[in-house]
């Protein structure tokens, strides 16, 4: 008795997009299989481990603007799922300074508010301070 069966699709690598193509191919109820070199969840690529990010910022212009619309879709399927998948955090870029002001980076710096000194401490909280704080606070000082 033979244990074959036959996939109505074929998916070839199970990265990021092998594993979103099969699965928007799943949900219209048709048998997909998804074949990968390596285990799932590898560090083959940049979408695994603590390393991957998810961005918007790109110097071509389309590729933010696909980043942009691939944020729905996150958001989709972190509703299908159940679960998140992301967490915002941040990233400073300093960007290319040989690139100009055309760049996502150089166009967010035209667009910036620039600080002085005292605005920069005034709305900071300094660790140090609130450790010292807490620090006094447990030797009653």
């Amino acid at each position: 008795m033979s244990n074959s069966k036959v996939y109505d699709v074929v998916v070839i690598g199970g990265g990021p997009v092998g594993l979103a193509a099969g699965y928007e191919v799943a949900k219209t109820g048709a048998s997909v299989m998804i074949l990968e070199q390596n285990n799932f969840f590898n560090q083959a690529g940049s979408s695994g481990d603590l390393a991957r990010m998810f961005r918007t910022m790109y110097t071509e212009e389309f590729m933010a603007e696909l980043a942009t619309k691939a944020m729905k879709h996150w958001d989709a399927l972190e509703k299908d799922a159940g679960v998140s998948l992301r967490w915002m955090g941040g990233l400073l870029n300093f960007g290319d300074k040989d690139m100009g002001d055309d760049t996502p980076e150089g166009k967010a710096l035209v667009r910036s508010k620039f600080l002085s000194a005292n605005d920069f401490d005034r709305n900071t909280t300094w660790a140090d301070r609130e450790l010292e704080e807490i620090q006094n606070a447990l030797q009653g000082a």
